[in-house]
């Protein structure tokens, strides 16, 4: 039975590539674990703005989600870019490279550290805020532990054990997430959401620094050129690591705390959608190792692809108002046709991140860096005006869902442009054989 059922599926899966032009069996293989992972998370991350909506205020959301933007801002300065260059180095077989970069990282978190307690002390002193100023001294406190550490799970990443990196991600997720919501119910503070919040990712991280050191069996291979990658990745990244979060660190300012709140809670479930999709990316990285622009673009812009992704569009678009209205209730009918509206935003986003994974497969570092440039210059850019003209949580996010169409579109023209060198690069090595 179990072999039959088995074989049934086999066979659909080829049947349906066919259409799609993409290999299923491996996305089935290996992207099961990331799918489950990411549906658990969307999951514990609806459970958690559930409890916020219907056991917390506006404010103390809003304030959450402010202080979480305002932390990860600063991430650029632990190098994030190391752990793509550590995932990178040891799948060829540098094991060494995850606690070399794990180290740095630390090591760097503390520019951070420094950074977080002066805004700290001028939130105290200056502007006169203590609340604000305990919250952005937890950051500081935590930074190091919450980010230096958070590159753990390229180890598992690298050697293809993708059920045991998502298991253990979703350990994490679940502790997390239960420790936020038994603090919004029963201690209600945001000093204490946030205290647990924070304790929790790094009391997880610094267990799993323990576990893979002491029960994993890492070889002794090193690489001398990881870390100054990393940092290569990290500069090249430097947008979308300062401007990452700037819808979470600007509406505060041009609207309220509590309309973040409500912008949370109607982005929610579109990224959700969004993350699922994008998910795969770790999984088609390796599949994307010299795979040709053209061949990459034909794939984008498969037709059935293009069909299942605008109904899926469709579906959520229709469902949202119940959805919204179910699980956070009817203080915030007002995020429905926010939320409608961002939708629009998932598809656009998708390719330009499979696009972005193209690039850093590949090692085109100069592409990837005018791509996720242009992508977040464009979106904080259009974000910025409309807020400053419109001054509405709609007019936003048209100017998102815009920016996302420019973005995509510039990628087509970065593929293009790529294409034309691969050809003109086969044509001069063809001359070469010819002499």
């Amino acid at each position: 039975m179990h072999n039959a059922v088995k074989e049934k599926t086999k066979g659909l899966l080829l049947y349906t590539q066919q259409f799609t032009k993409l290999d299923h069996l491996y996305l089935a293989k290996n992207g099961i674990w990331a799918y489950s992972y990411y549906v658990t998370a969307i999951l514990l991350g609806i459970a958690t703005s559930v409890a916020f909506a219907r056991f917390s205020d506006k404010a103390t959301y809003g304030y959450y989600q402010y202080i979480a933007a305002f932390a990860a801002t600063f991430a650029f300065l632990s190098l994030p870019g190391i752990n793509t260059a550590t995932i990178r180095s040891m799948s060829l077989g540098n094991d060494t490279s995850l606690f070399l970069g794990v180290k740095t990282r630390i090591r760097y978190s503390f520019l951070s550290v420094l950074a977080l307690g002066l805004i700290s002390g001028y939130y105290q002193f200056i502007g006169k805020d203590p609340m604000m100023a305990k919250l952005v001294l937890l950051a500081a406190v935590f930074f190091p532990t919450v980010f230096g550490l958070n590159g753990l799970f390229s180890y598992y990443n690298a050697k293809k054990r993708f059920f045991k990196m998502y298991a253990l991600e979703f350990l994490m997720n679940l502790i997390n997430t239960s420790s936020v919501v038994f603090a919004v119910i029963f201690l209600k503070g945001i000093f204490w959401i946030i205290l647990l919040n924070f304790a929790t990712y790094s009391l997880f991280n610094a267990w799993l620094c323990w576990y893979i050191a002491k029960r994993e069996d890492l070889n002794k291979n090193s690489d001398p050129e990881m870390i100054p990658y990393g940092k290569k990745l990290t500069v090249i990244s430097l947008v979308p690591q300062i401007l990452g979060n700037f819808d979470s660190l600007v509406i505060p300012h041009f609207l309220s705390i509590e309309l973040l709140a409500v912008y949370t809670i109607a982005v929610k479930i579109p990224s959700a959608l969004k993350n699922l999709l994008v998910s795969i990316n770790p999984v088609i990285f390796p599949r994307l190792v010299e795979v040709k622009p053209s061949a990459l673009m034909k794939k984008i812009l498969n037709p059935w692809i293009i069909l299942a992704f605008t109904a899926s569009i469709l579906v959520t678009v229709l469902c949202l108002p119940f959805a919204i209205r179910l699980l956070f209730g009817q203080a915030y009918l007002s995020a429905v046709r926010v939320a409608q509206l961002f939708s629009l935003f998932i598809v656009p986003t998708f390719f330009t991140k499979v696009i972005q994974s193209w690039s850093l497969a590949n090692k085109e570092s100069g592409f990837y860096f005018k791509n996720t440039s242009f992508m977040d210059l464009a979106s904080a850019a259009l974000t910025l005006g409309a807020l400053l003209v419109f001054k509405s949580l709609m007019a936003m996010v048209a100017a998102k869902v815009a920016a996302s169409f420019l973005t995509l579109a510039y990628s087509f023209v970065l593929l293009i442009r790529a294409n034309r060198k691969v050809a003109a690069s086969a044509g001069q090595d063809q001359e070469t054989v010819n002499v």
